[in-house]
């Protein structure tokens, strides 16, 4: 009856263990990567507004012969953020002129090869500081800033020179 008992024991444990098993499932899921080259942003030239008298207000549309080029390139197609400061703070010897991007400023078009120049540019609305642009089939995308620099009787005179930060991602 011992030797009974215990196959008894052994088959029950054995069909628990079998109908544990048909309570487990499995299933397999697909992972996969798309890897965007680094996006890169060069300056072939930079915005000059040249001698300004003071007191004064110049202001450079950004397809004019002295607004500043961005260019812009990642993979092709890819849809990007934009950041545009809409001033820039300057560096020199005393109180500086003041200068803003106006929503009418920039200019953009995109290239399927070479580098950035100033034909062919669209205005863009930077009222927000932000824009959301595709790359297109090349993979690049051009920018001219121009802008407005205003000069008071305050200013001190000399030259100032600043920087403008173009922050992009994907």
């Amino acid at each position: 009856m011992v030797g009974l008992f215990r196959s008894t024991r052994i088959l029950a444990a054995a069909a628990f263990a079998l109908a544990a098993g048909t309570g487990t499932a499995r299933a397999q899921l697909a992972v996969t990567a798309s890897v965007n080259p680094a996006l890169a942003v060069t300056s072939p030239a930079g915005l000059d507004f040249g001698a300004v008298t003071k007191p004064s207000v110049t202001t450079i549309a950004f397809n004019a012969a002295n607004s500043g080029i961005l260019q812009v390139v990642g993979a092709q197609n890819a849809d990007i953020l934009v950041t545009f400061p809409l001033s820039v703070t300057f560096n020199g010897p005393g109180t500086p002129p003041v200068y803003a991007i106006l929503p009418s400023s920039v200019g953009a078009k995109i290239i399927s090869s070479g580098t950035c120049d100033r034909t062919g540019v669209s205005g863009v609305d930077v009222t927000t500081g932000t824009l959301t642009p595709n790359l297109g089939s090349g993979g690049i995308l051009c920018y001219t800033v121009g802008g407005r620099l205003t000069t008071t009787n305050a200013t001190t005179s000399g030259v100032f020179s600043g920087t403008l930060v173009l922050t992009v991602s994907y």
